[in-house]
């Protein structure tokens, strides 16, 4: 149980964007802090990663289903332990 929860969690937080979006966010926060931004530019900026984050997000799985149209989704490692552990 322990290991299939690692294996999802791993699956999920290892994507590039997500990571450049986490360190953007905490440089912003960073320079909000010191005073370099002000709280306005700091929202402005994290309006407009998250939106950049959740619009590639998006069109990068509509991409990924529009090619594949009629064939089976790979399984990841936690669906393939879960069918193992089913059987």
């Amino acid at each position: 149980m322990i290991q299939e929860t690692r294996d999802f969690l791993w699956e999920r937080f290892t994507s590039r964007k997500l990571h450049v979006m986490v360190l953007g966010f905490v440089t912003a926060t960073i320079f909000l802090y010191t005073g370099y931004i002000t709280p306005q530019i700091w929202s402005n900026f994290l309006q407009f990663t998250f939106a950049i984050y959740v619009a590639g997000n998006s069109f990068e799985h509509f991409a990924n289903q529009g090619i594949k149209l009629g064939k089976p989704k790979p399984m990841t490692k936690s669906q393939l332990n879960q069918q193992k552990n089913d059987k």
